[in-house]
């Protein structure tokens, strides 16, 4: 520390720089829970004072430690769960309607007693007495209640009934006592439950495939599992943010709007908001929406009903509660939310968006998102119908994008127990296999042939979207050896349809730009030109020694230059170093077809083995 009488200038922390080579971490963007406890929330208190010494004491509030639209690092589920609680997803909003009242109403000194039960502790509200209009009960009753909120919901013929709604996040239950006078001639329970949120299953499979580090953008609460198309939509325009969907309460209305771009890196971090957290993260290489594919759903998700128990005989007693489904032992037999033909559209159009904006941030980015579901009662709406839309009609524009790689099917995993059929999109697991992959072997390496975990199966797998059919699609289907990863693409034809051909373009990117950073105030002259030229050849030679690039020898396999050959005196006037490199990456073969022929008790090979590449 450097002290001046009155000043003092404190060192800057180092910042910690990934590998260059790693190209495994991954930024999920979504919704989860915050998890309930002394013990997180001291671990939430923690981590925010933290992030205020890395400045964000704008957003990261000691008294209020949400988390909330701030990057936090994880490198375990373990890290996850202490902060977050992956299934603590409300099933759906705890709400009890009143039979219909009259506008005004009498209302006798026997019924000037309201009672509540939140969460199992009484609350009881004293309400004015006389004639009395239903405004005037609202009011009495939601400045008596804590952690409810009542309002009146629209008339039909004059009446109106009171809606009680559980305000608190976290699952519980809710017992309006009997009260006939303001509508319940009978006791009326409701309760929600925790399940599965999308981003907290994503982290899981993430991390149980192999990933190991990850910073998670939390966007705040989930919507209800069960909840209205409003939610959803709201979910989406705070995902999106900047604008998008404001007073859209529909996905149809939401197709009329324009999918903002994301503000630029300069001045501040002011306006970071979701994806564009994206700027601050130069050791990110994976970007994924877990929450996606169920927002833009326009049919809801199903819940098997419970068959009714029978009710006691009456008495001259307390009623006893209506009995409730257990939503946790009916999500197993549940169906999850799909889309038609407008919640598909609108899946297309923000996926396009975050890898158009993804790779106008960084070309070192990949941006992995999961298929929806396809409807099953949507009419002439099909599996075809969805690849169409990422194809254009199979002319390989629509949604190509050298950085944005697709995913099919969802998948069934003991990891997603807490989900409808225990379903889930496998963006997460892919980003785990990939990261897992690079770890082990190098970005360069194809993860077409991992196998999946014994507890994982492809769901709603279809055979119109084949491997061999959906050339811009990775596709997750059964290979000799059960469920396995059959591809792994990004839905740009050509040289850059092998997603790991676009990871290790992207690690070359990366270890350039690292290079660049470092001697940006060098002369510019050729001195630096040799050192850079050497430094990109040493990455280089030690791809090709590992088997990334093709050719015997060095000079088949790349080239780099550096020097007046590339650059104009221009050029070296104005600071500018331009240096060109050409590399021959090593293409994946993704299955290998033989034909055998069996004749006079022997089988011999027929038609000659055939190893199918991408172009």
């Amino acid at each position: 520390m450097v002290d001046v009488p009155g000043i003092s200038f404190p060192p800057a922390p180092a910042p910690v720089a990934a590998d260059p080579n790693r190209m495994d971490i991954a930024m999920f963007v979504g919704f989860l829970p915050l998890r309930a406890g002394a013990e997180a929330e001291a671990a939430r208190l923690a981590l925010t004072a933290q992030l205020a010494q890395q400045g964000w004491a704008d957003r990261a509030n000691p008294a209020s430690p949400d988390l909330l639209d701030l990057p936090v690092r994880v490198r375990s589920i373990e890290d996850v769960e202490l902060l977050f609680d992956t299934g603590g997803r409300l099933d759906r909003q705890v709400a009890i309607e009143s039979r219909p009242l009259e506008a005004e109403f009498e209302l006798s000194a026997v019924d000037a007693t309201f009672v509540v039960n939140l969460d199992g502790e009484d609350q009881q509200v004293e309400l004015p007495t006389g004639t009395v209009s239903r405004t005037d009960i609202r009011d009495a009753l939601a400045a008596g209640l804590d952690g409810v909120e009542v309002s009146i919901l629209p008339a039909v013929g004059g009446k109106a009934p009171l809606q009680f709604r559980r305000a608190s996040s976290a699952p519980g239950s809710l017992t309006v006592s009997t009260h006939p006078a303001l509508g319940f001639p009978v006791a009326a329970f409701d309760q929600s439950q925790g399940v599965g949120a999308p981003m907290g299953v994503a982290l899981r499979s993430f991390f149980a495939s192999g990933g190991r580090e990850a910073v998670i953008v939390r966007m705040g609460d989930p919507p209800p599992l069960y909840g209205s198309e409003a939610d959803r939509v709201a979910a989406l325009a705070t995902l999106v943010g900047y604008g998008f969907g404001d007073s859209t309460t529909s996905i149809a209305e939401l197709l009329d709007d324009t999918v903002p771009e994301l503000p630029g890196a300069f001045p501040t971090r002011t306006p970071w908001h979701g994806l564009a957290h994206l700027l601050g993260l130069p050791d990110v290489a994976m970007v994924l929406l877990p929450d996606l594919p169920e927002l833009v759903a326009s049919v809801p998700g199903l819940v098997r009903e419970a068959e009714a128990l029978p009710r006691p005989p009456e008495t001259f007693q307390p009623c006893a509660p209506e009995p409730v489904a257990l939503v946790q032992g009916a999500l197993a037999e549940s169906k999850p939310a799909s889309v038609d033909a407008d919640g598909l559209e609108l899946w297309s159009r923000i996926a396009a968006w975050a890898g158009e904006q993804v790779a106008r941030i960084s070309p070192e980015v990949m941006v992995l998102c999961a298929l929806p579901l396809i409807d099953e009662d949507a009419g002439p709406l099909t599996a075809l119908d969805a690849m169409d839309v990422v194809t254009d009609g199979n002319s390989g524009a629509g949604m190509a994008n050298r950085q944005l790689q697709l995913v099919t099917p969802w998948i069934t995993s003991d990891l997603a127990f807490d989900l409808p059929a225990g379903a889930t999109p496998a963006d997460g697991l892919l980003a785990g296999h990939i990261a897992a992959s690079t770890l082990a072997a190098g970005a360069w390496r194809t993860v077409a042939g991992r196998r999946l975990a014994a507890s994982q199966f492809p769901y709603g797998a279809l055979e119109e979207l084949s491997f061999d059919r959906a050339e811009q699609i990775s596709v997750i289907g059964y290979g000799a050896r059960g469920p396995t990863i059959l591809s792994d693409r990004t839905t740009e034809l050509g040289t850059y349809n092998q997603a790991n051909i676009r990871r290790l373009t992207a690690l070359i990117l990366r270890a350039a730009r690292i290079r660049g950073e470092s001697v940006v105030f060098e002369a510019n002259g050729e001195l630096f030109w040799r050192d850079t030229r050497m430094v990109i050849s040493t990455l280089l030679r030690q791809l090709h020694s590992a088997g990334a690039l093709r050719g015997q020898r060095e000079e088949e396999a790349f080239q780099v230059r550096c020097g007046r050959d590339t650059m104009s005196q221009a050029d070296i006037d104005a600071g500018r170093a331009i240096a060109e490199v050409t590399f021959a990456p090593a293409h994946s073969i993704e299955f290998i077809e033989v034909s055998l022929l069996a004749t006079n008790g022997t089988i011999a090979p027929g038609l000659a083995a055939q190893g199918r590449i991408a172009a």
